[in-house]
C-alpha cells in the first residue's frame, strides 16, 4: 500500500518523509488538490544521471513552475 499525504503535510515534514522512504524502501503519493502530484521515491542504488540537454532544460522548467506554485506574500 503506498502513503498519500497533501502538499503542505510534505512541504512542513519533508526531512521525515524521506527518512521514511529510505528506511522502508517506499513510496509516498503527494497530493495538491486533491490530486496526485508526485512520488518521493527512493533512488535505486546503481543511479546514474543519463539526462539529454531537452530533459534537464524540462526538469529545470518543471522545477521553477515548483517553486513559483509555493510562493507566498505576507
Amino acid at each position: 500500500m503506498i502513503t498519500s499525504v497533501t502538499a503542505t503535510y510534505a512541504k512542513n515534514n519533508f526531512g521525515e518523509l524521506i527518512n521514511s522512504v529510505i528506511s522502508n524502501n517506499s513510496r509516498i503519493l503527494v497530493n495538491r488538490a486533491g490530486r496526485p502530484a508526485v512520488y518521493i521515491t527512493p533512488v535505486p542504488d546503481k543511479f546514474e544521471l543519463n539526462f539529454t540537454d531537452k530533459d534537464i532544460k524540462g526538469i529545470k522548467k518543471g522545477m521553477k513552475e515548483f517553486r513559483e506554485s509555493f510562493k507566498f506574500s505576507f
